[in-house]
């Protein structure tokens, strides 16, 4: 069964990466609805053409979110794929879809419309073969994975919760499966201070940026390379003019925690931060966005099946070893109990910088490692 759907992947290179260039051209940028739903229009009619059974959820200010199901069978395997970039409408002219050698570039297409590629090609793949996976195949595409999730992140465990497992096109790792995720936090910090004439009486105003200052380097202490967390402040500012003491100060914190009990920890430190300066005060909103997704033994079976399973294809399967710092959809899925293999997509880099690309000669091969883990997914044992 291997060697029918390696070989066949390998035959029809051309069709595959046709594939992949259609749907990089469409543009999908999270902030344009209009374009996240051309998309989405676009990936469920090769959904149906392909056999599967969409549904839409509509949403009023981001694209709209779609599943699709394939095959039948008692038990579910869930595809998250998600169809939105960070890349603005319009970048697509200034760096179009790109083939040199074993390199294709182009916006978004690492992050993720590979991803999105190797699951539908997939499915074809096995259509093709007659090879029909006893299990149902259901594949979620949603349109706010760079924005969080937020809109989408309760259909996207919903669904997780009735599967058995889950399988996250998320790019790989340099190549690697990810087994484990960091957990991801969001919080905003506002510090009001009172403001003052810096030359005339600057001993009547609260410098807002002072304590903001103390802020930062108290949340910088809580970095620690030992439990893997990590907290950055990734904008800061605070003032009006130069020659007045600054009333008010804002930050933007980004936190990742490798477990949910860190998690516990460090939302607790974050929120129960005091001001040093006095008649200062603090305001800290925002929370955990993505939970870690641990490395269960759940997920270790899953990885340890996946890997007996692509043994004999000439393919590379290994996994990272570590909790990655990026979260995706995965962490969401992982959350309610069900076994997850994130970093099945693309092998390239630049996700989110305009060196994206991936290589084409790995994407062939994804392609035939999830085709293969579809058609024998029954055999696996929770």
């Amino acid at each position: 069964m291997n060697d029918k759907i390696f070989d066949k992947v390998n035959q029809e290179k051309k069709q595959s990466l046709k594939l992949l260039e259609n749907i990089v051209n469409l543009e999908s940028f999270s902030g344009s609805k209009e374009s996240v739903d051309k998309l989405s229009k676009y990936l469920s009619e090769v959904c149906e053409s392909l056999g599967g059974k969409t549904k839409f959820y509509p949403q009023e200010k981001l694209g709209n979110n779609f599943t699709s199901e394939f095959y039948s069978g008692e038990k579910t395997t869930l595809i998250l794929c998600h169809m939105d970039t960070v890349w603005p409408i319009g970048t697509i002219k200034e760096r179009p879809f790109t083939v040199e050698g074993n390199i294709a570039k182009g916006p978004g297409i690492f992050d993720m419309k590979v991803g999105i590629t190797i699951a539908l090609e997939a499915i074809r793949i096995l259509n093709e073969l007659d090879l029909m996976p006893k299990n149902k195949i259901k594949i979620l595409f949603n349109s706010d994975e760079e924005l969080g999730s937020e809109d989408s992140m309760d259909l996207i465990k919903e669904e997780a919760e009735k599967s058995y497992v889950t399988f996250c096109l998320e790019s790989s790792f340099k190549g690697m499966i990810k087994t484990a995720r960091k957990g991801v936090g969001m919080y905003y910090l506002s510090v009001q201070g009172k403001a003052a004439h810096a030359g005339s009486e600057p001993e009547n105003g609260i410098s807002a940026n002072v304590e903001l200052a103390h802020q930062i380097l108290k949340l910088d202490s809580f970095n620690d390379s030992k439990t893997g967390t990590t907290v950055n402040i990734g904008r800061a500012e605070g003032g009006v003019v130069r020659n007045q003491v600054p009333a008010n100060a804002e930050a933007l914190i980004d936190l990742r925690v490798v477990t949910n009990e860190e998690a516990q920890i460090l939302d607790n430190k974050i929120k129960s931060l005091e001001p040093v300066l006095g008649d200062s005060s603090l305001e800290i909103t925002g929370g955990m966005n993505r939970p870690p997704m641990e490395r269960t033994d759940k997920i270790v079976n899953l990885y340890n099946w996946a890997k007996n399973t692509v043994k004999d294809m000439d393919v590379t399967f290994t996994e990272t070893g570590f909790p990655v710092g990026g979260g995706s959809d995965g962490n969401f899925a992982a959350s309610t109990g069900t076994p997850v293999l994130d970093g099945l997509g693309g092998v390239g880099d630049g996700a989110h910088a305009e060196h994206e690309y991936i290589e084409i000669d790995m994407f062939h091969e994804k392609i035939s490692i999830l085709a293969s883990l579809l058609a024998n997914i029954h055999e696996f044992e929770i």
